[in-house]
């Protein structure tokens, strides 16, 4: 029995290993019939067997064939294209009028903005040679009628007394308007002091008329400063030459434009223009002394300047309607805009308060018109088109006069399908979209 189940598992076991040896056996046989195919079929192309010389030349093949598929899934990853576009351009040398309205009142009206700013400058002048001055204390006074609605006429030389008790008289004839209601009429006037002297200079005060002592009058007739009484001086002074305070008042003015316009330009709106001609001083304060107690005297410009400012855009497009002959409201750009010269033709502001509604100007100097190019819109109409379709695509852009492409690699024949590997180059901008690795 024994025996018997011994010589079964040596009968399996043998099977077992007869089996295994007849599956690597076929094995051997499909791998040396794959092989066998391959080398037939390369036989029958080639018209010969396959010897060392051919078994090298089919390795370097396939080596090859496989580079260049590495090749080109590699050069996918730096596909890149760049296409150069200029804009069409025309030049002109401009000489020509423009108006402008205050805030503008329709899309064919070219606005403007006014900026306003004030300062003040002072410098030390040198004192001449000492004299004998005898001179009277003046200022500005603003009378008052709160009595009633009918006006009051003050002869030339009228008294008036400050609160310090000193006596100042107008230097003209006057007449104060009556009272309108609750509202009190007023008049401004010069006056002097009645007598030489340095202590009649005063800070601002208030006045009663003295003729009017009394009488109902007296309190409802009264004066308040509207400048400092200054000047009054009765001894020797030192004096300032006539010529040299005239050359002190421009440098003053000079210096005190150029510090406003600064200030102007530091706080001009983004994509305006200010031009230096489209600038004005008014004076509001100037201090130029005549006489000195000491070796120097003060002199001192309080002044406001306005500006007139305008849109870039708004601008441009109102400069290349006068020039071209048909302008068909296309976006534009003027790259010399902020070097023309600008000249006011309109009366200058005499007061701040009374700003106009519109000026006139004119504009010299000579100019580039470059049409403008949708360059995101460029870009993105490229993306994955063939290079065969570029001009078909330009066609679109009439404000390009002319272009040029490269593709990379060279043997590309397509824009990339990615946007950013698109670069475009405008020769007066330029907008690139390629990712910067």
């Amino acid at each position: 029995m024994a025996r018997n189940m011994l010589m079964d598992i040596i009968k399996k076991k043998k099977k077992t290993n007869e089996s295994n040896t007849l599956e690597k056996t076929k094995e051997q046989t499909r791998t040396i019939s794959s092989r066998d195919i391959f080398i037939k079929e390369f036989e029958r192309s080639s018209g010969g067997k396959i010897n060392s010389a051919n078994s090298r030349f089919l390795i370097w093949f396939l080596v090859a064939v496989s580079l260049l598929f590495l090749i080109i899934a590699i050069s996918s990853l730096f596909e890149k294209a760049i296409v150069t576009v200029h804009p069409k351009k025309q030049n002109f040398t401009i000489d020509e009028s423009f108006m402008a309205t205050k805030d503008g009142v329709s899309e064919d009206t070219l606005p403007f903005q006014i900026m306003v700013f004030s300062g003040e400058v002072s410098k030390n002048v040198p004192a001449g040679e000492k004299k004998k001055l005898q001179q009277k204390a003046t200022g500005v006074v603003v009378l008052y009628n709160a009595y009633s609605e009918s006006p009051q006429r003050l002869t030339i030389a009228t008294r008036l007394e400050a609160t310090n008790g000193k006596i100042y008289m107008t230097d003209v004839p006057v007449t104060i308007p009556g009272a309108k209601g609750a509202v009190p009429g007023s008049v401004e006037i010069s006056v002097h002091a009645k007598e030489f002297g340095e202590e009649y200079n005063s800070p601002m005060t208030d006045f009663k008329i003295v003729g009017f002592k009394g009488t109902p009058k007296y309190d409802k007739f009264y004066g308040r400063s509207k400048t400092d009484i200054v000047g009054g001086i009765n001894g020797e002074v030192r004096t300032l030459d006539a010529s040299t305070n005239k050359d002190t008042k421009t440098e003053l003015e000079a210096t005190l434009k150029e510090k406003l316009m600064k200030q102007a330009l530091a706080q001009i709106p983004k994509n305006y223009i200010l031009y230096p001609g489209a600038i004005n001083l008014y004076d509001e304060n100037v201090n130029i002394p005549t006489i000195s107690e000491g070796d120097f005297g003060v002199a001192s410009i309080k002044a406001t300047m306005y500006a007139f400012i305008f849109e870039e855009k708004q601008l441009t497009k109102s400069i290349s309607g006068k020039v071209l002959s048909q302008y068909d409201g296309s976006d534009v750009n003027i790259p010399q805009i902020r070097g023309l010269t600008f000249a006011l033709t309109s009366q200058p502001v005499q007061n701040v308060s009374e700003f106009p509604m519109n000026i006139t100007f004119s504009l010299t100097g000579a100019v580039d018109i470059v049409w403008l190019i949708d360059l995101e819109k460029l870009t993105d109409l490229l993306v994955n088109r063939k290079k065969s379709e570029f001009q078909a695509v330009l066609s679109s852009f009439p404000n390009i006069s002319s272009s040029e492409i490269s593709l990379r690699p060279f043997w590309v024949r397509s824009f990339p399908s990615d946007k950013n590997k698109i670069k475009i180059i405008n020769t007066n901008e330029t907008i690139d979209l390629s990712v910067k690795n």
